[in-house]
């Protein structure tokens, strides 16, 4: 399916399944027949938007046999002949085509875009989710899939859902994907400064998911940009990496946390960041206590 192989084909372009290992199949079991349109309106439409529920009237989801329940986001909808976010027109497949290339899709990366700074400035300081959910339809041509998803990141939403059809419940579901850089270079234009990659390569120790640990660590993803922002201010090339090895105690909480490893040169980010490791709060591990090693890559792009 187009939608299925946009995902895996991400790989090649710089981004990740969400799972631990980059060569994790994103968490569904898509059928291997072409997706058909829903016979009966999906159970969780009543809870849509107005305008996405006039979009999706347009859009043939994909199906699958299993997916995760779906996170709070902004949307995005992409037809066969309309990209629209949050109820606006920002961009057509047909122009996507035409270039042949991956490349930013602008008006949706400054709509995006738009959205992350309101919320920087209302919310000082707190951590943005950086979540898109995005709706596509089965038909439309992966190369139109990839510049979406890689433009919403690039825009600072590197947390995508892609949206399916959940058989046995008839309800919406997710497959989740998250990116490993902001997004395609763009002709005579420099990559936003303020976004870093993170890269994950955890290793656990215990009993508890990696996939929590990361769901975790991804949910406070800007406390640990903000560090890193600080330190782009005096070095504006600052790059390396800190892998941080905690431990995770019986009752969820963070016990201990120090660097195992690192090449990022300015000690105040790390230190900052061990101090966000520090209050991190995970779901009470099973027999015990749990050690992890996590590694964060930090680089202006």
């Amino acid at each position: 399916m187009r939608l299925l192989a946009a995902l895996l084909a991400c790989s090649l372009i710089g981004c990740t399944p969400s799972g631990v290992a980059p060569a994790t199949v994103p968490t569904a079991t898509a059928a291997p027949a072409r997706p058909a349109a829903a016979a009966v309106a999906p159970k969780a439409a009543s809870a849509l938007p107005r305008w996405l529920d006039e979009e999706l009237r347009e859009v043939r989801l994909t199906r699958a046999d299993n997916g995760r329940e779906l996170m709070n986001g902004e949307h995005v909808v992409v037809t066969q002949s309309r990209i629209v976010a949050g109820g606006t027109l920002v961009g057509r497949p047909a122009e996507v085509l035409a270039a042949n290339r991956l490349q930013r899709v602008d008006p949706l990366f400054e709509h995006m875009k738009a959205i992350r700074e309101a919320f920087k400035s209302a919310h000082p300081g707190e951590p943005f989710h950086g979540t898109v959910l995005l709706w596509v339809d089965a038909r439309v041509p992966a190369l139109v899939v990839k510049n979406v998803f890689q433009t919403c990141a690039f825009a600072g939403f590197p947390y995508a859902q892609f949206v399916v059809l959940r058989r046995d419940r008839n309800d919406y579901a997710a497959l989740g994907t998250a990116a490993r850089v902001p997004g395609p270079p763009v002709r005579g234009q420099s990559q936003d400064p303020e976004l870093a990659r993170l890269r994950s390569g955890v290793a656990v120790s215990g009993r508890l998911p990696p996939e929590v640990i990361q769901r975790i660590f991804r949910q406070n993803f800007g406390l640990f940009r903000t560090c890193y922002e600080k330190g782009l201010r005096k070095a504006p090339k600052l790059t390396g990496r800190v892998a941080i090895r905690f431990t995770i105690g019986k009752d969820g909480a963070v016990t201990d946390a120090r660097t195992d490893s690192t090449t990022l040169p300015d000690v105040s980010v790390v230190a900052c960041v061990l101090n966000y490791v520090r209050q991190l709060r995970f779901p009470a591990p099973e027999g015990g206590t749990v050690t992890v090693v996590y590694p964060i890559e930090f680089a202006p792009e």
